[in-house]
């Protein structure tokens, strides 16, 4: 079998309880990939959603052994 690393990239964002959420997010992220980096907190307006606060987001950067279904089916 292959010994092959592959990139995994999530998109990560919360327009309720931002802050809170987004530090539980990586915690739980932090306990599937042993080496995770984030990029830093960016507050973005929302688009076409009028009822909805601004959005906390970041990018997550990791690497992994399992393949794209075996990944997703992990978390």
């Amino acid at each position: 079998m292959e010994n092959k690393r592959n990139r995994v990239l999530l998109c990560l964002g919360s327009n309720w309880d931002k802050e809170k959420n987004m530090e539980r997010a990586a915690e739980m992220l932090r306990a599937h990939f042993v080496f995770i980096q984030f990029s830093q907190p960016v507050y973005t307006e929302p688009i076409d959603c009028p009822l909805s606060t601004t959005f906390l987001n970041r990018v997550a950067v990791s690497y992994t052994h399992l393949r794209a279904h075996e990944t997703l089916s992990d978390l």
